[in-house]
């Protein structure tokens, strides 16, 4: 069974991609160009996944932001 967050991240990931609307979802959930904002949504991801995997969900919408 995937994890709620797996399942999260997945939704994120299909909102990200298919609205058209990426940086701008991004930056309201706290993933900016200078990386996460302190107590966002991206912040509470980044907790609750501790050590975050290269290649994950909150990786990729990290370095997504962080191009611009």
């Amino acid at each position: 069974m995937e994890s709620k967050l797996f399942v999260y991240g997945r939704v994120l990931a299909g909102i990200v991609v298919y609205t058209g609307k990426g940086l701008w979802l991004l930056a309201r959930l706290g993933f900016v160009a200078t990386g996460v904002v302190a107590g966002s949504v991206a912040a509470a991801a980044m907790a609750a996944t501790g050590n975050v995997p290269s290649g994950s969900i909150i990786a990729r919408a990290t370095s997504m932001a962080m191009r611009g």
